[in-house]
C-alpha cells in the first residue's frame, strides 16, 4: 500500500510516496514533539530528498551574467542540500535555431562556473552546488545518473520554442516532473535592455586548447567552491585523463588546523564522487603523494598542470623537476582565487579549507556515543589536551558558564597522599627512594625513575590510574547529589587512561606543535629541546581528534577561543543539557 504524504515544513507544503500508510498530513511547524511520532525518520528523510534541485541555464551569455544573484536567490528556495547545474548549449546563442549540436567556448564556461560558483558561495554557502558539463562539453550525452534525480527540475527561463527542445534533450529528467522557472518574462526583458546597452560579447581568449592528460595537485579537504572552481576549469580543457595528487603525510604538518584534516582516503573518494558526477566522460586518477611534485613530475604523457595563483610557484617547481628529468614542458593554467564574502577576521579573504576547519571549531563532529550506560544526569564531558593546549583555560570558560570542573591532576595528588592505597603500592614498587623527608612521595623522583623508560611507565599508570578513576567516579556521585547538571572531566591523560569510557562526550584542544613549544617555553623556562621531547612522550593532536566529539584551538585572540566554548555550551543549551540563562562572549570569566 503507498500512501500520499502532505508535510508542512518551513511554510511550504511538500508531497511524498510512502510505503506504509501514515495519517494524510503533518503540520511540521506546529509539532509540540516531533520526536514521538513513528512516522518522524520518513518524515525527515523525504524531506531530505525534497531538498535536492537540478537547474537547466538556458540564456544567453549577455543576459545571464546579469540575472546570476536573481536567479541564484530564487534557486535557494528549491534547493536546501544538493543542486546540480547544467549549462546548455543553447545559452551561448541568441538564436534559439541554432541551439543544436553546440558547445561552450572554454572562455565563456569559465565565466558564468565562476560567477555562479561565486554566487552560491555568497548566498547559501550550506548548498552543495555541482556544475556538470555532460550535454555542452565535446558534444557529449546527458547521462541518466541516479544520483542527479531531482526533487525540484529548475529552469532558468522558459518559452514555448525552448521547452520542445530542452523536453527532447533532457527526457531523462522531464519524464519525471514539470520544470520551476525562476525568472519571469519581464526579468529577462529588463535585463534585455541592459545588455543591449553595455554591448560586448564573449571574449576570445586565446588559450581555449584542450588537452589530452592533465594534472592538479592539492589537499581538496572539505571541498569548497574554490576547489570546484579549479576542477570544472580543468575539465573543460582534458578530453581524456585528469590525474590529481592528494597531499599527505609531510605535506600536511604546516596547514591551518591539520588534525581536522580528513584522511586521504575519504578525501579521495569524496573528491572521486564529484568529478564523476561533473563530467563521467574523463577518466580520473586519484592518489595521495607525500611529495610537492607526485605524479606530475615523473609523467611523460602529462601536457598540462593547472594551479592557482597561490600554487603558481608549485607549477613552475614541476616544470623545473621535469626539465631536470628531460621531461616535456607543461603548460600552466592559473585560476584566479575567489574571495570568500562570508568570512570573519581570523579567517583567509580566499574561500579556503583552513577557514571551513575553522568554522568546525566548538561544533559537535561526531553523534555522542550513548550506549556506554552512563546515567544521562549528570552530563559528562572529558576535556584533554596536549601540554600548553590552553586546555586548563577553556575549562575556566565552561566553569564560568555553570559547569562543574574535575580537575583529575588535582585528583592525582589525592592519589598519592600517605594513607592511601595507591600510596602503599608505590612504595611497594618503587621502594622508600621515592619517599621525600616527610614520608611523602616525591612526584620529581618518582618520575625521574619511569623517564625515558615506557616499562616502567606503564607499570606507574597501571598503579596511579585506576585509583584516579576510583576519586574520580565518588567526585561525579557527589555532585549528582549536589544537582550538578554538566560535569567536566579536565584530564590531560584522558584518552590514554580510558576515562574517556566514564563520559558523554570527549571535547579535545588541539595547538601546533610550534606553538605549544614556544609556551612550554615560556612558561616553564626550559629549552626548546626538552619541550619538544615532553610533547613527542604525548598522544599526537590526530589521534586525540579521532575520538573528539568537539574540538577547540587557542592559537588565535582570547575573543575566538571564547567564541568556540559559546559554540559548545549552546549546542547543550539547545539539547536541554544545560539550562539557558544569558551567556554572552563578555561574560565574566
Amino acid at each position: 500500500m503507498v500512501t500520499i504524504l502532505f508535510v508542512r515544513y518551513a511554510n511550504s507544503v511538500y508531497h511524498v510516496f510512502t510505503p506504509t500508510p501514515v495519517c494524510n498530513f503533518y503540520n511540521f511547524d506546529q509539532f509540540p514533539s516531533p520526536s514521538s511520532l513513528p512516522a518522524l525518520s520518513l518524515i525527515l528523510f523525504c524531506l531530505k530528498v525534497k531538498m535536492r534541485g537540478f537547474l537547466i541555464i538556458t540564456l544567453p551569455y549577455k543576459q545571464l551574467t546579469a540575472l546570476i544573484p536573481q536567479m541564484v536567490t530564487r534557486a535557494c528556495e528549491y534547493a536546501k542540500d544538493d543542486l546540480y547545474i547544467h549549462l546548455d548549449s543553447a545559452s551561448i546563442f541568441e538564436d534559439p535555431g541554432k541551439m543544436h549540436h553546440s558547445t561552450w567556448p572554454i572562455k565563456a564556461s569559465s565565466q558564468v562556473i565562476q560567477k555562479l560558483y561565486g554566487s552560491f558561495s555568497t548566498v547559501a554557502p550550506q548548498l552543495d552546488t555541482r556544475i556538470i558539463m555532460s550535454g555542452f562539453k565535446g558534444h557529449s550525452i546527458i547521462p541518466n545518473n541516479p544520483r542527479l534525480q531531482p526533487a525540484n527540475l529548475l529552469v532558468d527561463h522558459l518559452d514555448d520554442e525552448k521547452l520542445k527542445y530542452l523536453r527532447a534533450k533532457y527526457k531523462c529528467y522531464f519524464n519525471l516532473k514539470e520544470p520551476i522557472t525562476l525568472l519571469t518574462d519581464e526579468d529577462v526583458s529588463n535585463c534585455s535592455v541592459i545588455a543591449e546597452a553595455l554591448g560586448g560579447s564573449i571574449s576570445s581568449e586565446t588559450n581555449e586548447k584542450v588537452y589530452e592528460n592533465i594534472v592538479a595537485g592539492g589537499t581538496f579537504d572539505r571541498i569548497h567552491p574554490g576547489h570546484k572552481i579549479l576542477l570544472a576549469e580543468g575539465l573543460l580543457r582534458c578530453r581524456n585523463r585528469f590525474t590529481i595528487g592528494m597531499a599527505d603525510g609531510i605535506l600536511l604538518e604546516k596547514k591551518t588546523l591539520a588534525p581536522l584534516i580528513e584522511p586521504v582516503e575519504v578525501r579521495i573518494e569524496n573528491l572521486k564522487n564529484l568529478l564523476e558526477d561533473m563530467d563521467p566522460s574523463i577518466e580520473f586518477c586519484l592518489e595521495p603523494i607525500i611529495d610537492p611534485c607526485g605524479p606530475s613530475g615523473k609523467d611523460p604523457r602529462m601536457e598540462m598542470i593547472i594551479v592557482s595563483q597561490e600554487t603558481l610557484r608549485g607549477g613552475h617547481f614541476v616544470n623545473k623537476t621535469r626539465a631536470e628529468r628531460n621531461l616535456n614542458q607543461l603548460d600552466v593554467v592559473v585560476i584566479d582565487l575567489v574571495n570568500d564574502e562570508n568570512r570573519n577576521v581570523h579567517e583567509e579573504e580566499k574561500l579556503s579549507s583552513s577557514s571551513r576547519r575553522m568554522r568546525l571549531l566548538g561544533t559537535c563532529l561526531q553523534d555522542p556515543n550513548l550506549s556506554n550506560k552512563l546515567e544521562p544526569s549528570p552530563y559528562i564531558i572529558g576535556l584533554t589536551g596536549g601540554s600548553a593546549s590552553g586546555k586548563s583555560s577553556i575549562a575556566s570558560r565552561l566553569k564560568s558558564f555553570g559547569a562543574s570542573i574535575i580537575d583529575c591532576d588535582k585528583l592525582g595528588h589525592k592519589a598519592y597522599l600517605e594513607g592511601t592505597e595507591c600510596y602503599s603500592k608505590l612504595v611497594e614498587a618503587y621502594g622508600p627512594k621515592i619517599l621525600n623527608e616527610t614520608g611523602e612521595i616525591n612526584r620529581k623522583a618518582l618520575g625521574a625513575l619511569v623517564f625515558g623508560n615506557q616499562e616502567k611507565l606503564n607499570q606507574l599508570n597501571s598503579l596511579v590510574w585506576p585509583e584516579i578513576l576510583l576519586l574520580l567516579k565518588n567526585k561525579v556521585a557527589e555532585l549528582k547529589i549536589q544537582g550538578a547538571k554538566l560535569v567536566v572531566v579536565d584530564a590531560a591523560v584522558l584518552l590514554e587512561a580510558q576515562w574517556d569510557l566514564q563520559c558523554h562526550e570527549v571535547w579535545v584542544c588541539v595547538l601546533p606543535e610550534s606553538e605549544a613549544v614556544r609556551r612550554i617555553c615560556e612558561r616553564d623556562g626550559c629549552s626548546e629541546e626538552l619541550a619538544q621531547q615532553r610533547l613527542q612522550r604525548q598522544m599526537r593532536d590526530d589521534e586525540r581528534v579521532k575520538r573528539a566529539h568537539v574540538v577547540f584551538c587557542s592559537l588565535w585572540d582570547y575573543s575566538y577561543t571564547t567564541q568556540q566554548v559559546l559554540t559548545a555550551w549552546r549546542r547543550l543549551q539547545r539539547q536541554g543539557i544545560v539550562d539557558d540563562p544569558l551567556v554572552t562572549l563578555n561574560s565574566p570569566l
